[in-house]
């Protein structure tokens, strides 16, 4: 990945936005901090967590199942479905007393 690509990313995320909108508006962190009540380390403890987080690689696409195995797999299931509950309705109707 290129700086350029990678300082694209950075400023399209969450994190990125906040601090950006943040900086917009002239508020700076400790006196965010101060306006929430909350410990301007926390708050950098925070940001940096978040920046963490977003430097890590999202999930691979390959994990992703396509629609087409997402359809597959809901055919599938209801077909269990209708085929336990023709195995339920069998077992109350022998579970129910016979008349005679």
């Amino acid at each position: 990945m290129t700086d350029d690509t990678s300082a694209a990313s950075e400023a399209r995320s969450a994190g990125a936005m906040l601090r950006a909108a943040r900086e917009r508006q002239g508020l700076h962190i400790a006196a965010l901090a101060a306006s929430i009540k909350v410990p301007q380390a926390k708050l950098e403890a925070l940001d940096q967590r978040v920046a963490k987080l977003e430097a890590q690689p999202s999930i691979p696409k390959v994990l992703v199942p396509s629609d087409e195995e997402v359809d597959k797999s809901l055919d599938i299931m209801e077909k269990f479905f209708h085929r336990f509950m023709g195995i339920m309705k069998d077992l109350d109707k022998d579970a129910q007393p016979q008349r005679t």
